[in-house]
């Protein structure tokens, strides 16, 4: 389908040339879903970007795409990343209450808190208190240390931040297709 829509696209814009031609258009538009493909197409036959060469209009139009599908994909990740620092710092907070209140058996809370094991924390009802994503999401941030530094940070906002850029980051690479997938269309665009 995607072959198809390039093929129209040159059509419509009146575009001529091959394969490297038909690589640099399915870059700028390799984004955007195939349920939007017909939205994306009428766009692109709209007045709005006539004046434009028919690259320059692709591209303009994809950007407009990608942004919007950014906006859906990041929606929450603001509440998420809130959240998230909640969580984080009520667990900083627990434990370093324990490591005063045992002083004796433990030797420095940055000792403490790079060997603690946070896949295992449980609440009063014996229900894990972060889910394996939420660890992930804070070793990405650096484990311990991370919630050892969050008191030394300015505020929540900052907190929340970089909570946020992990959680963005994620979102991303789990939207990029697959390598295999990309080599299988280079192969395509080689042998068409």
């Amino acid at each position: 389908m995607l072959q198809q829509l390039i093929a129209d696209i040159k059509t419509k814009l009146k575009i001529e040339g091959g394969i490297f031609i038909d690589a640099e258009i399915e870059s700028y538009i390799k984004d955007i879903e195939p349920s939007q493909y017909l939205e994306f197409f009428n766009a692109l036959s709209g007045d709005q970007y006539a004046y434009r060469n028919a690259m320059d209009r692709i591209a303009i139009v994809a950007e407009r795409f990608r942004q919007k599908r950014e906006a859906t994909l990041f929606g929450t990740v603001e509440e998420q990343a809130k959240e998230l620092e909640k969580k984080f710092t009520g667990i900083r907070v627990a434990l370093q209450n324990y490591t005063i209140a045992n002083r004796n058996d433990v030797p420095s809370d940055r000792v403490f808190f790079a060997e603690f094991n946070y896949g295992l924390l449980r609440d009063v009802k014996d229900v894990l208190i972060l889910s394996s994503a939420e660890v992930e999401i804070l070793n990405e941030l650096g484990g311990g240390d991370f919630l050892l530094d969050m008191q030394m940070m300015a505020n929540a906002k900052e907190v929340t931040d970089k909570i946020e850029k992990v959680l963005k980051y994620r979102i991303r690479v789990a939207s990029i297709p697959q390598a295999h997938q990309i080599a299988g269309n280079v192969r395509k665009a080689i042998t068409a």
